[in-house]
């Protein structure tokens, strides 16, 4: 019997990591999936807004499969929330921590520990960090969630940087879903406009049919992984090419 792949999921409960976890089950790799509200077989509890439960969770989790032999490893950084949405004067300490959290803390500690248990395995070894347009244009409203997946694209590129040389890397890259029909664009289109102006414009793509299946982009993020891309890459779902 050959070595198992393995994927570690972070926001599998729903949408493109629900959607990660189901495809990549099928195709017979060993998966993890780590959210507070996720069930099923794959599934391990770990609440992304609380950091020292987190390192806790990730840390077991990863000081067990590294003592096993991988074929591959992907790790996919997807766990993610856009609120508070409003300006950042009228929200409150409690909704910024808890974005910082899990969009951007959440994917340090995923990372830095799978680096820490996983360097030395011989394997392609890939952290990919599910990104947004936000991380390049300020949206008012979304101050927390633009500069979350800005920090989050930087991150990812210097995590790269430092692989580069050690001899068996962990490639790094970035993936930009596109426009997604998720419970988190839901969440955008009930925000009132005096909170995100931009309301109507998202409450059209609902309308106008632009907006790509979770299952569409999970399979063509597993395309690009298989196709295995450069480390220090960003690549788009939409129109399949690195920018």
């Amino acid at each position: 019997m050959g070595q198992e792949k393995l994927a570690v999921i972070t926001g599998g409960s729903r949408g493109i990591g629900a959607a990660l976890v189901q495809q990549y089950a099928a195709l017979g790799w060993q998966v993890k999936e780590l959210s507070r509200s996720g069930e099923g077989p794959h599934h391990i509890t770990c609440d992304f807004s609380n950091r020292s439960a987190t390192r806790a969770c990730v840390e077991e989790l990863f000081s067990e499969l590294a003592s096993q032999s991988w074929e591959k490893i992907v790790v996919v950084n997807n766990a993610g929330m856009v609120g508070p949405v409003g300006p950042v004067n009228q929200t409150n300490s409690s909704g910024w921590y808890a974005n910082i959290d899990v969009n951007f803390s959440a994917a340090v500690t995923l990372s830095g520990l799978f680096i820490k248990y996983f360097q030395f395995h011989p394997v392609d070894k890939y952290i990919v960090n599910i990104s947004s347009g936000a991380a390049h244009q300020p949206r008012y409203g979304w101050s927390l969630y633009c500069a979350m997946k800005a920090a989050l694209e930087m991150f990812s590129d210097t995590v790269a940087l430092e692989q580069r040389e050690e001899a068996y890397p962990v490639k790094s890259i970035i993936v930009n879903p596109g426009i997604i029909d998720t419970q988190m664009q839901k969440e955008i289109r009930d925000a009132s406009k005096a909170n995100f102006p931009d309301v109507q414009r998202f409450k059209a793509f609902k309308e106008d049919g632009l907006l790509a299946s979770p299952e569409d982009v999970a399979e063509e993020i597993i395309n690009i992984l298989a196709a295995g891309p450069e480390t220090g890459q960003t690549y788009s779902v939409t129109d399949k090419r690195k920018r």
